[in-house]
Order: structure tokens, then sequence, then C-alpha cells
């Protein structure tokens, strides 16, 4: 019997994490940052998602590149994209890729050793494209895609950091506050999510 591995309870966790970043080499262990957010979130929620990969936009091939996505509408070029979400198709699982450069260029390298913040980075992203997922194979809503992602990413990034920071979570208006300031000095905005077509 063939294994349907787009039934959302037929994967079992934990969800493997691969890393293939070429020549860039990230400044802190992405790896556990990501491990410490999915341990906040439901597990059924992380049900029928086959794996997650850390990678960089450094190692795509030049025709890759170049390749433009569409989001709310719009073509994007891979340069402004944070991360995407790959829904099962055939024989190959749901799965979510980070693009760990573009999110660490976010900020200042000094900046993503400080715990909070290099929460704040990859946070939004990793649960913007779960709530794609989510989206897709659980609680499907007749809206705009990103809308519902953009709901699941504000809600499961507030549990995240009341989980870790329950005691720091006064402050951490002022930090998103920062984030922001650092953010807009980046032109253009880098587009969090995108949606390959199928193969």
């Amino acid at each position: 019997m063939v294994q349907n591995l787009c039934t959302p309870n037929s994967l079992k966790l934990p969800i493997p994490i691969y890393e293939h970043y070429g020549a860039f080499k990230p400044n802190l262990n992405v790896r556990r940052l990501i491990e410490a957010l999915l341990d906040s979130v439901d597990p059924e929620y992380l049900q029928g998602l086959g794996s997650i990969v850390l990678s960089s936009q450094l190692q795509l091939p030049r025709k890759d590149r170049r390749k433009k996505f569409l989001s709310r509408g719009r073509k994007h070029p891979v340069s402004r994209v944070l991360g995407f979400y790959r829904q099962c198709w055939k024989s190959q699982p749901a799965s979510i890729e980070l693009y760990v450069d573009k999110i660490l260029a976010q900020a200042p390298s000094w900046w993503a050793h400080v715990p909070l913040v290099s929460f704040s980075l990859f946070a939004p992203v990793l649960f913007h494209e779960l709530g794609h997922h989510l989206h897709k194979t659980r609680r499907p809503e007749f809206k705009e895609r990103e809308d519902v992602a953009e709901g699941w990413e504000k809600k499961l990034t507030k549990i995240a950091f009341q989980k870790r920071y329950r005691r720091v979570m006064p402050f951490l208006r002022l930090l998103r506050v920062i984030i922001r300031l650092i953010r807009g000095r980046q032109e253009p905005k880098p587009t969090p999510s995108i949606h390959p077509p199928r193969r």
C-alpha cells in the first residue's frame, strides 16, 4: 500500500529540518532557533508538514534567481522573498523553505545574536508560511490566502513569545518599533511569502 503523503495525519513529529546554505554561513544556530519556535506550536498544526528547509539565495542557480513569483496578484522577484510554502504535490509532502540570508539581512549582524531579536526576525516568516499550510490542509477559509496566513502569523508569533519571553512581554512593543525602523531603512520591502507553480 502506498502512503498518502498529502493526508494531514500521515506524517509524524518531529519535523525534519534540513540546512542547505551553499557558500553562505549563518552567524547563529538557526536550526536550534527554528526548533524552539516549533516547540511553541500545537503539534496538531504541524501534521502533514514534511520538512523545513533552511537555505540561502546565494546557492540558487542564476535562472532561479531571475524567476518571479505571484503574491496578492503581483509578480515579485526572488530577491524580495524571505520564504515560501510548497503544498503537497503527488509523492512530495508539503514543506517550508526559509531564505536565511535574506531574513538575517533585515538587521545588523550583531543584532541577530540577541535572542529576542532573532526570534523577531524568524518567527513571523516561519509562522506566515505555516499559516499557508494550515489554510491549505486544516482550516480552509474563503479569503485572500495572504490575509489568512498573516492572521496565523500574528497568532502563532504571539503564542511563541508568550511561552519563551513571558517576563519581558511589556517590552515587546518597543522591540517591534525598533525592528520596523531597521526594516524601513531597506528598500524595496521584502515579500514574506511566494507560491511557486506546481511541478
